[in-house]
């Protein structure tokens, strides 16, 4: 005779399948490296906020700023109602933080093969000791900048990520440092 109302789990073998998943689980996460995803997470936070600030040029008709602060890990956005190029009373003024363990750095070969500072373009200034481009009401920037950020690791090396802004367009787009130290386009 066959038990033909038998359609459920029973509890034994719900927990031999939770044990073992659990013990996969433990043998697999240590070897699983966040911090490339870490990395990445921290390059998506530079691109978006500079893509936030070129589209809010774009909306409101007035410059924006942004300012690197290399030693703080912090991005400054000024809105620059008066278009000015400076930051005055009354003017909004929002920071974005790198998460702990990342800095602006540069590696020791960059997008263009040769060792670059973190910050670097043909026609940055200088805002408040800090580099600084302009973000323009015309969906244009007052430099091509590349953006290179230093990310925690795993382990003593430090995996870094690139942020490419092009300057007639505005346009951003993001490298991840592979082996060898190679560029390569990501994609997301």
């Amino acid at each position: 005779m066959t038990d033909a109302r038998r359609r459920a789990f029973t509890l034994i073998e719900m927990v031999i399948v939770l044990v073992v998943v659990g013990v996969l689980l433990a043998l697999g996460l240590p070897r699983l490296d966040m911090s490339r995803f870490r990395a990445d997470a921290v390059a998506q936070l530079v691109r978006s906020t500079i893509q936030t600030a070129q589209r809010s040029a774009l909306t409101r008709q007035h410059d924006v700023l942004v300012s690197f602060d290399t030693a703080a890990g912090k991005m400054r956005i000024v809105w620059d109602a008066n278009n000015d190029g400076r930051v005055t009373e009354g003017e909004r003024v929002q920071w974005a933080s790198l998460e702990t363990g990342n800095a602006f750095a540069g590696p020791a070969r960059g997008l263009d093969g040769s060792a670059a500072p973190a910050i670097t373009g043909s026609a940055l200034r200088t805002l408040d000791d800090l580099p600084t481009l302009t973000l323009h009401r015309n969906g244009t920037s007052s430099s091509a900048v590349d953006i290179y950020i230093g990310c925690a690791a795993q382990g003593a090396a430090r995996a870094f990520r690139a942020v490419r802004l092009t300057q007639s367009t505005g346009r951003t787009e993001w490298f991840r440092q592979g082996e060898g130290g190679a560029w390569i386009a990501a994609t997301l």
